[in-house]
């Protein structure tokens, strides 16, 4: 019976631990060798059982064993470890204190970028301060911060931002074609005049997200310079004028607006700008605004439909007539101007 039980014996450990028992043919020599390897797999047990507390959802799980490989072990055990699970482990002689914490996947969406993440729980506001992700200004978040954080979450950030500009365009400037008429010979001509190109400036503000620009207002629109007319003068030969059966030599013909005025005893003077005495023929401009014609010019004045001759004058006076066109003629009484009034009248600038 003692040597069918030592053959078991040997057999389940040759099996388990790989040793080599001999027999021994005394009783005392089987009892004596039967001991030593009694003793010899209680140490060798003894020394290499390691012990894993292992606290894994929720669970307070303990694993002995004598396998070294940690993680094939607690697979055997049927302990599963995703690829991102977090495993900490702190090591004391043979004891071995593994934490499994699960993690689970997120999805965030900034500056129109997919990032996705595994996480093991936490708050929005937690994933956005660990990834350094900050809202400011107009931004927004589809997710509230102090939501926690679940499996397939979708968080999506959008950066909006409004950007504030100015256009300035070019206004284009019109060409005016004015001609002068002369008489019988061309006269000499005033010096064109360069159109000058304004400047509108336009002040916008674009709403910008995620580095789109999705809307663009105009919230201001100036002219800070204004066009300059361009002005070609263009020489017109006119036809002979015949007064008075004799042929009027003039070198510009203009169309002007002629008023009238005349001297008021004790409250006007007799005298004009230049000195000479008023009489008919007398003519007034204002040379600050009427640049085509000058002090000493020599002029014949009828009305436009030729139904009154003024005649002859001379330019000898200035008054303060406000339009570019005005022209005052002088006549001996009042009743003479309330006559006149205001005409349209043709001034042809008499050749010398």
């Amino acid at each position: 019976m003692f040597l069918i039980s030592y053959k078991k014996i040997r057999k389940k450990v040759l099996k388990k631990y790989g040793f080599i028992i001999r027999a021994v043919s005394s009783r005392l020599g089987i009892l004596a060798v039967f001991a030593g390897v009694a003793l010899t797999v209680a140490v060798i047990t003894l020394s290499s059982v390691k012990v894993l507390a292992v606290n894994v959802d929720g669970e307070h799980i303990v694993i002995r064993t004598l396998n070294n490989d940690v993680y094939q072990t607690m697979n055997e055990s049927g302990i599963e470890i995703a690829p991102n699970d977090i495993v900490d482990m702190s090591f004391n002689g043979s004891n071995v204190d593994i934490s499994i914490t699960r993690t689970f996947p997120v999805t965030l969406l900034v500056d129109g970028v997919n990032n996705y993440q595994w996480v093991s729980g936490g708050t929005v506001g937690d994933l956005l301060e660990q990834n350094k992700i900050y809202l400011s200004g107009e931004d927004k978040i589809n997710v509230e911060k102090d939501v926690p954080l679940s499996s397939g979450l979708k968080i999506e950030v959008t950066r909006i931002s409004t950007k504030q500009y100015d256009e300035y365009v070019s206004i284009p400037y019109s060409t005016k074609i004015e001609k002068i008429y002369f008489g019988s010979s061309i006269g000499k001509m005033p010096k064109n005049v360069k159109g000058v190109e304004g400047v509108r400036k336009i002040t916008k503000v674009d709403t910008v997200v995620n580095g789109v620009v999705t809307e663009s207002k105009t919230i201001s629109n100036v002219i800070e310079k204004q066009p300059v007319t361009e002005i070609k003068y263009e020489a017109v030969k006119g036809p002979t004028k015949i007064v008075a059966g004799k042929e009027l030599k003039y070198s510009k013909v203009y169309t002007m607006s002629a008023t009238a005025y005349t001297t008021v005893p004790g409250k006007t003077g007799i005298y004009t700008a230049t000195g000479v005495k008023v009489s008919k023929g007398c003519i007034a401009i204002n040379p600050k605004i009427v640049k085509y014609l000058s002090l000493g010019d020599k002029l014949y004045i009828e009305t436009a439909d030729g139904s009154y001759v003024y005649g002859y004058g001379t330019i000898n006076d200035t008054g303060g007539m406000k339009g570019a066109n005005d022209i005052d003629l002088f006549f001996p009484s009042l009743a003479d101007c309330n006559l006149w009034g205001r005409r349209t009248v043709k001034v042809y600038v008499l050749e010398e």
